[in-house]
């Protein structure tokens, strides 16, 4: 038996012929998958729909309890800031009634509209108990001009407060325990027009009136637009140090 011998070397494939076979062998392997492939019926219908039904009914649920949360909390932030509204007016209220009570103390300065008035003893006339000023001049003065309504007043730089003393020691005044001389500068703030009507008014402080008039002693009454007052600077009652602001 003689074998044949071929020159694969002497063959010509030709390009196309390639191109044919690959597209051949492709073809088949696609249609063989897709023969075996099956499609998938959707044997139950409802079961899509519940599982949507049921995911809806989820997030329904979780969206009403978000919103009463929100509602909760929203409760809560009012009822909190009512609290804060009504703490915060108490707090102005204390704040307010502790700054009137400091400055009805006198433990403030104080500036504004008022009178001054200088009590002197008499320079022309003889020096005599009627032509002197005395620490009762003083205490009715100040006195008069507490019940006209006067915010602030200080004798000689002292400040007048309630538990202020004008005494008189051997011909020496002291006010808050501090010994002023004459003349006795008396300033006070308040409704100038109507501080001075009440001290230049004859009928209510007589006798200082019939004094200057029959013994030359000097009350003088002047307007001021601005005073200003020191605060309070002696004593507190039951405390050795003196105030100082």
């Amino acid at each position: 038996m003689k074998k044949i011998k071929v020159d694969l070397t002497s063959v010509h494939i030709r390009p196309a012929k390639i191109l044919l076979v690959i597209v051949s062998v492709a073809g088949g392997i696609l249609f063989s998958s897709q023969w075996r492939t099956r499609i998938v019926r959707v044997i139950n219908p409802i079961q899509p729909y519940t599982s949507l039904t049921v995911t809806r009914d989820a997030l329904t649920e979780e969206q009403t309890r978000l919103k009463s949360e929100i509602n909760n909390i929203t409760k809560s932030i009012d009822l909190r800031t009512k609290d804060l509204a009504i703490a915060n007016q108490v707090d102005q209220v204390i704040v307010s009634e502790s700054s009137k009570v400091v400055e009805l103390a006198g433990l403030t300065d104080v500036s504004g509209e008022g009178v001054a008035v200088t009590l002197d003893d008499s320079s022309s006339y003889l020096l005599k108990e009627q032509s002197i000023a005395h620490a009762a001049d003083i205490r009715d003065i100040v006195s008069l001009l507490k019940r006209a309504g006067a915010e602030a007043i200080s004798i000689n730089g002292e400040r007048v407060v309630s538990m202020t003393a004008i005494d008189c020691i051997v011909n020496t005044i002291l006010i808050n325990e501090t010994r002023v001389s004459n003349p006795y500068e008396i300033q006070a703030i308040g409704d100038k027009n109507h501080l001075y009507r009440v001290l230049t008014d004859p009928a209510i402080l007589q006798d200082l009136h019939r004094r200057v008039v029959g013994d030359g002693i000097i009350f003088e009454v002047n307007k001021e637009n601005e005073l200003f007052i020191d605060a309070y600077s002696g004593r507190l009652p039951g405390i050795n140090a003196r105030v100082a602001i």
